[in-house]
């Protein structure tokens, strides 16, 4: 029980397991080699369990380079304007928030403004906090990146479901292993949400989550009240859901050791046009529902991954191959008796 317990606190340490547990390190090799030995995994199922989870994670940590050579980082943008530029310049001249280092401020004008709303959400980071929370949002980039084509099906579905905007709408992610031993975001088919916002703001108990604790006198020896759990979540989400642009979606994720709320902005490599925009949506919309890929052109290259998945799922794979196809029916009807 001791060696499971060592487990569930290095799951809650993503720095420690991107540096340590990544392949052609020698944890990281040992854990491929168990996890690849059947004989070993027969007799330890709890401990393979935990293996397997430190393995996603330490694979979905890792930096994200695409066969276009594409490496998405994510964009800062200043909380109080939103202002935002893909210019390196720009980028490093943002200042982080000297008490949690998560936020960041285009001018000291911006941030004196922000800060009385700030304030209420805004706690004192170490530098272990730090690290663990670059690797988290290199988790989520990463995951964004791979699940990308099925997170914008997904905004497409709930908006045409419900009529409401992207603006009105949020991607819930859960990455936190479930007694199970499964993260729903790490498995083979990405388990994740999409909601509406309002209702996790609106009325006396709002519809946060099923993983937050829905009373006050559950578990109070083991986890913290209610509303120290959730308050400070829940006034994030609707601090950021007024700050969005047309260029975001905003976020609710939860890590093995905290829940975070985050605006995110990928770009399409070379070109820098936004993946999560508007016109991002209603282009892949026009893919989905009726076909027509001429609205992606503007956003994606031809042959970008993207692309190509979205062709795949939704149409031919890319304009070769459909002259291939043509080639081919001309070949058989010039053959037919």
């Amino acid at each position: 029980m001791g060696v499971l317990k060592v487990y569930d606190e290095l799951i809650k340490c993503p720095a420690l397991i991107k540096k340590k547990f990544r392949t052609g390190h020698p944890c990281g090799d040992v854990v491929s080699n168990i996890l690849n030995g059947t004989d070993y995994s027969k007799r330890n199922v709890a401990v393979i369990k935990k293996l397997k989870i430190v393995s996603s994670f330490a694979d979905i940590m890792q930096p994200n380079n695409c066969e276009e050579g594409l490496l998405q980082k994510g964009l800062k943008l200043c909380r109080y304007c939103s202002k935002s530029g893909h210019n390196i310049d720009f980028q490093l001249s943002l200042k982080a928030c000297g008490r949690c280092k998560n936020t960041y401020y285009c001018s000291r004008d911006c941030q004196v403004a922000d800060w009385k709303i700030h304030k209420t959400t805004c706690r004192l980071a170490t530098k272990s906090d730090n690290k663990n929370s670059e690797s988290n949002q290199q988790t989520f980039r990463n995951f964004s990146q791979r699940n990308y084509v099925e997170i914008m099906e997904r905004f497409v579905s709930v908006c045409d479901d419900t009529g409401l905007d992207k603006s009105e709408l949020l991607l819930e992610l859960d990455f936190k292993p479930n007694e199970n031993g499964i993260a729903p975001a790490l498995q083979e088919q990405p388990e994740f949400k999409v909601a509406k916002t309002r209702e996790y703001f609106e009325g006396s108990r709002p519809n946060e989550p099923g993983w937050f604790f829905k009373t006050e006198t559950e578990d109070q020896q083991i986890f913290p009240p209610y509303e120290d759990c959730v308050g400070p979540v829940v006034a994030n989400v609707k601090d950021i859901y007024t700050r969005l642009t047309k260029n975001h979606i905003l976020c609710l994720v939860r890590f093995p050791s905290t829940v975070s709320v985050m605006r995110l902005q990928m770009t399409e490599p070379d070109n820098e046009n936004e993946m999560f925009s508007d016109e991002a949506l209603n282009a892949i919309r026009s893919a989905i529902n009726d076909g027509n890929f001429g609205p992606l052109d503007g956003i994606f290259r031809e042959d970008n991954r993207f692309m190509r998945e979205l062709r795949m799922k939704f149409g031919m794979a890319n304009a070769s191959d459909m002259e291939r196809t043509r080639m081919g029916l001309n070949m058989m009807m010039s053959i037919s008796p």
